[in-house]
């Protein structure tokens, strides 16, 4: 089973794939460095190797983000959506509270979102064993979250 985990932001979000033994099975893709085509057929290689589940973070605008951004992401997370549904990926939308209160991760009102993501990325690299970058570490966080609770 390889797990799939997706923050879906559509400059910074990236897609990261763990198999059950909790080893990246493929180098994370990155959303802001590709097409829509290039998202698609990445995940389409995930799910032609293997058997996969993913997890696909729940996410929501905020009321003052600005109108042009808020509608870019929301399509970025339908055309997440529809790739998974066409591939015949099962998916769960864990909200980013549910999964990181897995985790122990709350973060501080104090914390800036720099230091935050910080500490995501620690993590990952911690439970992992690997380094990776703040761009990816939450998709990372989120193929773990699956490994650890998904068919338990």
């Amino acid at each position: 089973m390889i797990y799939i985990g997706i923050d879906p932001g559509s400059s910074s979000g990236a897609i990261s794939c763990l198999s059950e033994d909790y080893q990246p099975y493929m180098p994370p893709y990155e959303m802001g460095k590709g097409t829509i085509k290039d998202m698609y057929l990445y995940l389409k290689d995930i799910s032609s190797m293997d058997q996969t589940q993913c997890v696909l973070e729940r996410v929501n605008v905020h009321p003052n983000t600005a109108v042009n951004a808020a509608s870019t992401f929301m399509k970025n997370v339908g055309h997440i959506e529809m790739a998974l549904v066409s591939l015949d990926i099962p998916y769960v939308e864990p909200t980013p509270m549910r999964w990181m209160k897995h985790f122990g991760m709350k973060k501080d009102e104090s914390e800036s979102k720099t230091e935050w993501k910080r500490r995501l990325r620690e993590l990952a690299e911690k439970r992992l064993g690997i380094k990776t970058k703040a761009t990816t570490a939450d998709a990372y966080l989120l193929a773990l979250y699956g490994i650890e609770t998904l068919n338990k």
